[in-house]
Parts: structure tokens; sequence; C-alpha cells
């Protein structure tokens, strides 16, 4: 036959037999189809992992060397799988820690993770094996099957493509796995140092992160079904093109051995294989599109994985801040509470001053009032005493006529003696007389004593008085004294607050001088209302000396009456000199009042001061306000930021959402996969059906090649 897929077996093929060239077919025809088919036989058996042939180990898969080194990259990353998910779960946490239950699950996860990529690896070396028998088999037949050659190539590209893509997932995972791991830890580590002092919103953030670490690890676990379930699947998709494999090198051993004479059957064969063919390369179209649709929706995982770990980081550094935000409204929180309760105090203290200043005004007033009581009793006192002094003068001018009758009487008493008592009549008459006038005496003796008495009563009255106002004015220095030494502390605690305030100072410095000069005046008052009553007690000792020698005038006033009118002269004089005293005195009261008047004028500049001050401390409770509108502000941010921690958990949500579809859509293609694998295996049906009507024409084939 002139055909060049029935050459005899001592035949060569020569390279360029067929019009597909791959790039094995330059190597040592070594791999030829010279093999007897014992040899070929044994060679097949190797694929159920039986002896292979040292020969058949040098083959070389019909691939790309993009695609070795891929492989080679997933063996890498396969090794380096196994040496992160190999080895045993951590075990040196203490018995005390909350997640032992959460570490023991994941731990478990990371054990079966490990095993289940060595099950992979061992299975991508078989696979690996069984290519490179595969790709000695397609060598040998590169003539025949060489439009199939590109569509398993193309295949394996995929598988390749695919299996690629499945090593970055895994990957993923683990870096995934690794950071959940660390996570894990982290708040490990973070329990045990705040399991001594526990908080209710500490430990609800902790249930909360179990409760997404839980999700997660479910996440995990679901992930890894899938895996598992697609790794099935690719072992169940190996296995069959194993098994169509192995069916075309049956069928091609049976046509390089026997060779089929009859054209029809050689048509019938190649119709039947162009409907497996399409039937394959209609399955093979499936199951790329599935693939497609796997990975767009690995890519949609993987970016919303990258989401939801943003989404976390994004939630912790928001906790960082609302920390941070919590500590310094509490610490504003405490120095407006210092600052409120230094006000309270303030306040306090300017209330008890304020008092202490109305009370000083009510006593100074009511001091001004007994000021000018006393003056009008001064006053009076002196009407009294002149009218006094006028009846004094009176009865001294009586005197003095008496005193002159009493000479004229003694000069005719001394003519009546001299004339020898001429007459007894006259001598009665005088002796009435003298005895008319010494009544007249003793009756004018009497008024005096009278005056005199009453004198001294009003005098003692009035040193009653001043008595009383002495001990008022003492009274009210030592309280004068005591409101300069707490004016003085108040404006020292006022000097301070100021200080600190860094805006009064210099009036407070004015209003302290001016109160030290106020002092200043109130202790020249005080001197001049000291000298006042020294030349009070003078005067008064004054009078008390003109009163004995008034005395000691009276008791001589028999004696002499030239030296008693005299000395009544000197005592009106000294009288004279005593009301001099006396309305210099008043005058100087007068001055100590214009005194006082300005010394209230200046405490009610103080009080001006004062008023000034509380303006000061109304601004500090405007201050006050201020904080506390930051703080609200601050209240309001930290609600705008929780605002934002729900919006980022609604995100989530709705991720999560967006998963579960993703989900439902990854069950709907297992679905469709497995109506695919129930019409593959309706296609593998069909070819073993074939085959078996090929295995029946080859018998008769060989029954009618032993008959001829």
């Amino acid at each position: 036959m002139g055909s060049p897929y029935y050459r005899d077996m001592d035949e060569p093929i020569s390279p360029a037999g067929g019009h597909h060239r791959s790039r094995s077919a330059t190597r040592a025809p070594t791999h030829s189809l010279e093999y007897p088919r014992e040899q070929l036989r044994t060679r097949y058996q190797s694929l159920d992992r039986g002896l292979v042939d040292p020969h058949d180990r040098e083959f070389i898969p019909i691939r790309e060397p993009r695609d070795r080194s891929r492989d080679r990259s997933l063996e890498r990353g396969l090794y380096l799988e196994e040496e992160l998910y190999g080895r045993p779960p951590r075990q040196d946490f203490p018995p005390h820690a909350v997640a032992m239950p959460e570490r023991g699950y994941l731990g478990d996860l990371q054990v079966q993770n490990g095993e289940l990529q060595r099950e992979l690896g061992n299975l991508k070396k078989e696979l690996e094996l069984t290519n490179q028998k595969l790709g000695s088999s397609m060598h040998s037949i590169k003539t025949f099957w060489s439009p199939e050659l590109k569509k398993e190539r193309a295949l394996r590209k995929e598988e390749s493509a695919k299996y690629s893509l499945i090593n970055d997932q895994l990957k993923l995972l683990n870096s995934e796995n690794q950071k959940q791991a660390m996570l894990v830890r982290q708040l490990e580590e973070e329990l045990r140092l705040r399991m001594r002092a526990p908080n209710i919103e500490m430990q609800q953030q902790m249930e909360a992160l179990y409760a997404e670490n839980e999700h997660l690890q479910r996440e995990i676990s679901i992930l890894r079904d899938t895996i598992k379930e697609l790794e099935l699947r690719i072992e169940t998709q190996k296995q069959t093109l194993q098994a169509r494999d192995e069916s075309i090198k049956k069928l091609l051993e049976m046509l390089q051995s026997k060779g089929m004479g009859k054209e029809e059957e050689r048509q019938m064969f190649q119709q039947m294989q162009a409907l497996a063919q399409k039937q394959l390369d209609d399955f093979r179209l499936e199951i790329t599109r599935r693939d497609q649709e796997i990975m767009a929706m690995a890519a949609k995982m993987k970016t919303l994985e990258e989401q939801h770990q943003d989404y976390q980081r994004h939630i912790a550094v928001l906790k960082e801040s609302l920390c941070a935000k919590e500590e310094h409204y509490n610490m504003l929180q405490s120095d407006v509470e210092e600052l409120r309760n230094r006000l309270e105090e303030k306040n306090r203290m300017i209330e008890k001053k304020t008092q202490g200043t109305m009370h000083t005004v009510q006593e100074k007033n009511r001091l001004h009032t007994e000021l000018a009581e006393l003056k009008e009793h001064m006053d009076i006192k002196d009407r009294k005493i002149n009218v006094l002094q006028r009846k004094i003068d009176n009865l001294e001018d009586l005197l003095k006529e008496k005193d002159n009758q009493v000479d004229m009487a003694r000069a005719r008493l001394s003519a009546m003696q001299a004339h020898h008592c001429s007459s007894e009549g006259a001598l009665t008459s005088l002796e009435e007389a003298i005895g008319d006038k010494e009544k007249q005496m003793q009756q004018l003796r009497d008024q005096r004593d009278r005056a005199e008495a009453e004198k001294k009563e009003e005098r003692e009255l009035h040193e009653r008085e001043l008595a009383e106002f002495k001990m008022k004015l003492h009274s009210l220095d030592s309280e004068v004294e005591k409101l300069t030494t707490r004016l003085h502390r108040a404006l020292a605690e006022k000097d301070r607050l100021e200080a600190k305030l860094e805006s009064s100072q210099s009036e407070l410095g004015k209003s302290k001088a001016e109160l030290d000069k106020a002092a200043t005046d109130v202790g020249r008052s005080g001197a001049d209302w000291e000298h006042a009553k020294q030349r009070i007690s003078r005067l008064e000792l004054e009078n008390e000396r003109l009163r004995n020698e008034l005395e000691r005038s009276q008791t001589t006033f028999g004696r002499s009456t030239l030296t008693t009118s005299q000395e009544l002269d000197r005592a009106q004089e000294r009288a004279d000199k005593t009301t001099n005293e006396l309305r210099r005195t008043q005058a100087e009261l007068r001055v100590t009042q214009t005194d006082a008047e300005r010394s209230r004028a200046e405490a009610a500049a103080l009080q001006e001061k004062l008023e000034k001050s509380q303006g000061e401390v109304y601004r500090l409770k405007a201050k006050l306000e201020n904080a506390q509108g930051e703080q609200e502000s601050l209240k309001q941010e930290m609600e705008r930021g929780q605002a934002g921690i729900q919006r980022i958990v609604s995100e989530r949500d709705k991720a999560y959402g967006e998963l579960e579809k993703i989900r439902e859509e990854l069950e709907r293609t297992q679905a469709t996969l497995g109506k695919s694998q129930l019409t593959q295996e309706k296609l593998q049906n069909s070819l073993d059906k074939a085959q078996n009507e090929i295995d029946h024409l080859q018998e008769k084939l060989d029954k009618s090649g032993g008959e001829t």
C-alpha cells in the first residue's frame, strides 16, 4: 500500500514523512516504531505503574521549554508548600489561652493541607512520567496523528497554565494562611497581655475577631475543598486521557502489527476516529470554558480577599485612631474638669472677698453715721459748755458785786466801829443785811455746785462715749488690718491666676500699687486718728487739771477774792484755749472724713477692678465653653468614624454576599462539570464499544489472514 500510514514495521519512518514537524523529531531514531511488540507492551504496561524500560525514561514530552520551566516552578512551589504545610502545628501556647480550639483546628487544617500538597506533588510527578511516555508514543506516530498533536500540545499548555494558576492560588492561600497565623499569634499575645486586666470593650472586640477568624477559617476550608475537588477533576481528566492514549496506542499497535487491507474498513475507522475526535474537541472546549470561568472566579475571590484585607487594615487603623482620640478626649476632659474646679474655687474666693468688701463698706458707713452722731453730740456739748460759761461769768459778776457790797459794808462797819457803834439798830440791820448777803452767797455757791456737778456728769458721759468710740475705732482698725491682709492675699491669688492666663498682669500690678497706696492712706488716716486721740486725751487732762484748780480756788475763795478772780481769769483763758483746741480737732476730724471719703472712692475703684477680674473669669468660662465645643466636635468626629466603620462593615457584608454568589456560581459550575463528566463517561462507553468493534474486526481480519 502506498499510504504512509500502512508501512511495514521493518521500514523506518522518515521524519519528513508527515505534514507536521515536531521538535522531538530531530532526536535519534531510537524512539521509532522499530521495537517489537513485546517491548511496546511492556512500555504500555508502565502506565499502570509497572516496570519501565530504561530507554523510555529518556523520552522528553512533546511540549514547549516554557512548559518545562513552568513545571519546574510548580515543583518548586510544591516543595515550598510542603515546607510550609508539612510542619507540625505550634504547641508552645500556654494552657490558659482562650483560642485553643481555633488553633487546633487551624493546625489540623494545615496538616491536611500539607498531606494534600504532598499527594499532589506525587501525582504531578506521576503525571510527568505519563506525559513523557505519551510524548514518546506521540513521537512514534507523528505521521499518523499530526493534527491531533497540535491539539494535545494546546491542551497540555492549557493544563500547564491551569496548573500554574492553581499553584499561584495555592501560594496566595499559603500567604493568607501565614498572615492569618501571624494575626492569630498577635491576638494571642494581646490576649496574654490583657487577660490580667480584662476590659469589656476589648473582650467584645476579641469575640468579634474570633468570630471573624472562624469565618475566615470556614472560608479557607471551603476553598481547600474546592481545590481538592478541582484536583480530583484534574485527576479524572488525566485518567481519561491516559485511557484514551492507551486505546489509541493499542489501535496503533494493532494497525502497525496487522495492517488494514481493506479501504472500507480504513474509511470506517477514520470516520469513527473523526467522530470521536469531534466529541473530544467539544468536550475539551467545554473544559477550557469551565476552566476560564474557574479562573475568573478565582481572580474575583482574590480581589475580594484583597479588599477584605484592606478593609481589615482600615478597620485596624480606625480602631487605633479611635483609641488615640479617646485618650485625647479623656485628657481634655480631665483638663476641663481641673479648670472648672479652679474656676469654681476662684469664684468662691471672689464671692467671699466681695462679701468681705461689702461688709467693710457697711461697717464704714455705720462708722460714718456714728461719727456724725458724735459730732452732733460734741456740738450740743459745746453749746452747753458755752451756756455754763456764761452762767459762770454772770455768777462771777454777781460775786464781784457782792464783794463790793461786802467791802462797802465792812467800810461801814469800820466807820461804825470808829464811831463806837452809835446805835444797835443799825448793827442789827447790818447783821441782817450781812445774813442776807451770806444767804445769797450760799445760794450762789449751791448753784455753782449744781452747775459743776452737771458739768462733771456731762464730762463723764462724754468720756464714756469717747472710750466707746476708741474701742470701736480699735476694732475697726483690726478689721481693716484683716481686710488688708485678705486683700493682699487676694491680690497674690489674682497675680498668680493672671500670670497663668497671661492677659491682665499689668492691670493687676496697677491695682496692687493703688491698693498699696490706699493702705498707706489708711495708715495715714489711722495715724491722724491716733494724733486726734492723743489731743483729746491731752484736752481731757487739761480739763481735769482745770477742774482741780477750780476746786482749789473754791476752797481758797474765802481767803482772798482777788486771787480767785485772777485764777478765774487764767481758767477762762485756758478754757478758751481748750475750745480752740477742740475746734482744731474738729477741723482735723473733717480732714480725716475727707480722707475716709477718698479711701471710699479708692475702694470703689478696687471694686471696679474686681469686676474686671470677674470679666477675666468670664473669659476663662468662655474658653471652657470653647473647650467643650471642641469636645463636641471630637464627639462628632468619633461618630463620623463610627459611621465610617458601619459603612465598611456594610461593604464587608456586601463582599460576603458577593462571595456567596460566587460560591453558588461555583456550585453551578460543579454541577455542569458533573454533567460534562457524565457525558464524558458516555463518550468513553461509546469509545469502548468502538474498541470492541475494532477488536472484533481485528479478529475477523486475523481469521481471514489465517485462511488466506
